[in-house]
């Protein structure tokens, strides 16, 4: 058994990598290429880029917190707590949502 490099095509599977290797033949070049097609149509839409980061990030600091906010309660206050603040904070944020939808 021949072992399988990352840029061979073979079916066998490798000592060192449990399933076979990708057989899409891509170099260190193309896949540069690649990349700069997905980043040349993120220049091209320049608003909708920053409005995917500023969602990303608010999305990344809200679980940030989130996972801060229940480590804390669950060494300050213990298991069932914590499991009360988990179930809190959603019902509250469905709460205000619907407060705040205008319904037809």
């Amino acid at each position: 058994m021949r072992p399988c490099s990352v840029n061979s095509a073979c079916s066998e599977p490798s000592p060192r990598w449990p399933w076979p290797a990708p057989r899409f033949q891509l170099s260190q070049t193309g896949i540069a290429i690649f990349a700069l097609a997905g980043m040349a149509g993120a220049v091209a839409s320049p608003v909708a880029g920053r409005l995917n980061g500023l969602y990303l990030a608010l999305f990344f600091a809200g679980g940030a917190l989130g996972s801060a906010l229940g480590g804390w309660v669950l060494a300050a206050r213990g298991w069932e707590a914590a499991l009360l603040a988990g179930l809190l904070l959603p019902a509250l944020a469905l709460a205000y949502w619907q407060a705040n939808t205008p319904w037809r």
